[in-house]
């Protein structure tokens, strides 16, 4: 049966909207909270609007007492497998996740090169993120897959206070633009960069630049490139994708996503610490 693109947009969108509408709304986090909430986010905004955001919390199973957590900032196609099991990865190993979902109340299921690109998405859900009793303040990571690892880049200049006290530990960008600039400024905390070489959407080259950049100002950018790796490499779905005016090649491999999970705990057990 043929569905035309438009009804199929309205139906995605309808379905975000609802998802939204089904989280409940929360003001502060208490000990035995978990699971998915809407959220108040200040300075998160949608065609003029001030919107409220969604997240899921999970925890490590048999913890007590405060944990790590690293707060996960989906790409341009929204919520799916890599949020998924990047949490569970985290959660298998002691750190609490926080997927933020930041296109449903913004009535989106995908988005284009137009769609949002708000650091105060993820300041804002850290800021409610430190209200749980059980979320080590001091114990904050980011990371975030394509534009969500833009969102993190866009946030390392920002001020403590828009972080609610303190900026996060560690910041980790998978395939997002690394076209930024660094000055004095930019967070002391780790910046680690992953992204493959055959990346065309986001050239390695770029992400090479900055780390050399970083050196200047003694900031600790780490880039690791992957070789091999494509576009969205952790990905469970490959193929070619159209985004804006380019073809971007994604190609999943089970084996770089291995390593580049395997980078990223490495870097956080020593952010954690």
């Amino acid at each position: 049966m043929y569905r035309s693109p438009f009804k199929l947009l309205l139906v995605l969108s309808m379905t975000a909207v609802l998802s939204a509408c089904v989280a409940e709304k929360k003001l502060s986090l208490t000990t035995a909270d978990a699971g998915t909430f809407q959220f108040a986010s200040p300075k998160s905004y949608w065609k003029g609007q001030n919107i409220d955001l969604i997240g899921t919390l999970d925890f490590p199973e048999n913890t007590q007492g405060k944990v790590p957590v690293m707060v996960i900032m989906h790409g341009s196609a929204g919520q799916g497998y890599r949020d998924g099991t990047w949490a569970k990865f985290f959660n298998a190993n002691g750190i609490a996740s926080f997927k933020v979902d930041y296109y449903s109340t913004r009535g989106m299921s995908r988005g284009g090169p137009g769609g949002p690109k708000n650091p105060h998405d993820l300041t804002g859900a850290i800021k409610f993120l430190k209200t749980h009793p059980r979320i080590d303040a001091s114990k904050v990571g980011t990371i975030g897959f394509s534009r969500g690892g833009s969102i993190v880049m866009s946030t390392l200049q920002l001020n403590a206070s828009e972080f609610g006290g303190q900026k996060p530990v560690l910041n980790v960008n998978l395939y997002g633009n690394c076209i930024i600039g660094v000055d004095k400024g930019t967070t002391d905390a780790p910046v680690l960069i992953i992204v493959g070489d055959e990346d065309n959407l986001s050239p390695y080259h770029q992400c090479e630049s900055l780390g050399e950049l970083g050196k200047r100002f003694d900031k600790d950018i780490r880039v690791h490139v992957m070789p091999g790796g494509t576009h969205a490499f952790d990905d469970n779905k490959g193929g070619n994708v159209r985004f804006g005016n380019q073809n971007v090649t994604i190609y999943p491999s089970a084996k770089l996503a291995a390593e580049a999970r395997q980078i990223v705990l490495t870097a956080a057990k020593e952010a954690f610490k």
